[in-house]
């Protein structure tokens, strides 16, 4: 242990995080982590322990964080965009496959993020309808959908593109701009907007 503190300054979060538990549980896991989720990880009594006191301390840090600092947030292009989700909902390195929507303002500052969905090892849902739902309540005009692939391999299939467009033509329809989609992976990134298939 006095190894970790003295050094604590040199090493990454991901680093930090094995050194306690003995293997990396990514920060958006621990936030929720159950003493029966830890346990699927195969950490030990007192690591399942440690990582439910640990996911405890992030939430309460995490909900200490003033919002003016979250949408403090511009966002001109999807390299933005990836380093707001590395920072506020960290989808490199699941096991599993999550969606996350993040709304805009017309001046493309980050107004709020959701969890959309949590799936498989090798999918998960977008429902148009519910993405759309919270644009219009929330009278945002723009929004960035997320989501990661396990395998490493961040291209799209043909069920990303088609919900994609699904969710770009029904977004016109009621003036609201699907302005990326961004898939994420442990090797990188894939981004609609550049590569020009949005």
């Amino acid at each position: 242990m006095s190894n970790i503190i003295e050094n604590s300054w040199s090493k990454s979060d991901s680093e930090l995080i094995t050194a306690l538990l003995g293997k990396y549980i990514p920060f958006n896991e621990l936030l929720n982590l159950t003493e029966e989720r830890a346990k699927s990880y195969g950490l030990t009594p007192s690591k399942t322990k440690t990582a439910v006191t640990l996911g405890e301390l992030i939430r309460r840090g995490t909900s200490a964080v003033k919002l003016e600092d979250e949408m403090a947030y511009a966002i001109h292009d999807s390299v933005d965009a990836v380093r707001y989700s590395d920072k506020f909902f960290n989808l490199r390195h699941l096991d599993h496959e999550q969606f996350y929507v993040m709304y805009l303002n017309n001046h493309n500052k980050v107004k709020k993020h959701l969890q959309h969905s949590i799936g498989g090892l090798n999918g998960t849902v977008g429902d148009v309808r519910l993405i759309l739902h919270h644009a219009l309540v929330g009278k945002y005009s723009r929004m960035i959908v997320f989501h990661n692939h396990p395998s490493g391999n961040s291209q799209p299939s043909q069920s990303d593109i088609h919900l994609t467009k699904q969710i770009k033509e029904s977004g016109k329809i009621m003036n609201i701009e699907l302005i990326d989609h961004i898939i994420i992976s442990n090797q990188g990134f894939y981004s609609f907007a550049p590569e020009g298939t949005l």
